[in-house]
């Protein structure tokens, strides 16, 4: 999607509020994740992963960059419907240990600490997402709400890393069960809105775009951030929604207009 044209931060407030009004009603919600949304998860995430890379992979035979993208298979193999979730993480670094035959277990606990330490890693946030920050804060009658898939206390700790985040979402946080698919409908009966009033902006196609979907999320209050820059022909996405570079941008296409 081009950028040309983005509406300057000043006076942005009012022109999303405006916008937002006459697309969603006065009682409107912009929902939004958190993780690779708002905060750089991923990133710190890669990072750990690499370094139980550099453990294993002189025990294995194999090289740092095997190790990860087996690392990563195995991840990917435990979270079934979950997306971003800190507890499956040790669980992948066992099946990886196991999966190599490995026999050294104060390599494993070299591991598993690496790994753990996502818990307490500083999470920092995109730039587009604190240049979003005063924007979606100055809203007045539109609500902001967070919808993540993590664990109540991880989700607590990473608003406390940045002081008054947690003022943006007037419309509270919620933290869907780590132990339960990600869903958009139970989010939708907390806040009391129906579909058509709330806009949706998500990473994830499974857990965030699909699932407002499911919801009943018109495709066209749906905002899929591609920050990986997947090539939209390679993915299946539903009709009307709109594919961005970051919340930024997102928050600029919003407050330019759109029409049923």
């Amino acid at each position: 999607m081009k950028t040309e044209g983005l509406i300057k931060v000043e006076g942005l407030s009012l022109g999303l509020e405006q916008s937002l009004e006459k697309q969603l009603g006065s009682a409107g919600v912009v929902i939004t994740d958190l993780d690779d949304v708002w905060f750089r998860t991923s990133e710190v995430y890669e990072r750990r992963m690499s370094e139980v890379a550099q453990v294993f992979a002189p025990m294995a035979g194999k090289e740092t960059e095997q190790v990860f993208d087996d690392l990563l298979s195995a991840i990917l193999a435990r979270r079934s419907v979950m997306e971003v979730n800190p507890l499956i993480m040790p669980a992948a670094v066992a099946d990886l240990y196991r999966r190599y035959g490995l026999e050294d277990k104060m390599a494993l606990a070299m591991a598993y600490g690496s790994i753990l330490e996502i818990f307490d890693d500083f999470l920092p946030l995109y730039a587009e997402a604190e240049m979003s920050w005063p924007v979606l804060k100055g809203l007045r009658g539109i609500r902001v709400a967070a919808w993540t898939h993590a664990d109540t206390d991880w989700t607590g700790r990473k608003m406390m890393m940045h002081l008054g985040l947690e003022r943006v979402f007037s419309g509270g946080v919620y933290a869907v069960d780590v132990d339960k698919p990600k869903e958009c409908g139970s989010v939708l009966s907390s806040l009391g809105v129906g579909p058509n009033e709330v806009v949706v902006v998500g990473d994830s196609l499974r857990s965030d775009v699909l699932t407002a979907v499911e919801a009943g999320v018109p495709g066209e209050n749906i905002f899929w951030i591609n920050a990986k820059s997947v090539p939209v022909g390679e993915v299946e996405l539903p009709d009307g929604v709109r594919v961005v570079a970051n919340l930024w941008e997102a928050v600029n296409v919003m407050a330019m207009g759109w029409s049923r």
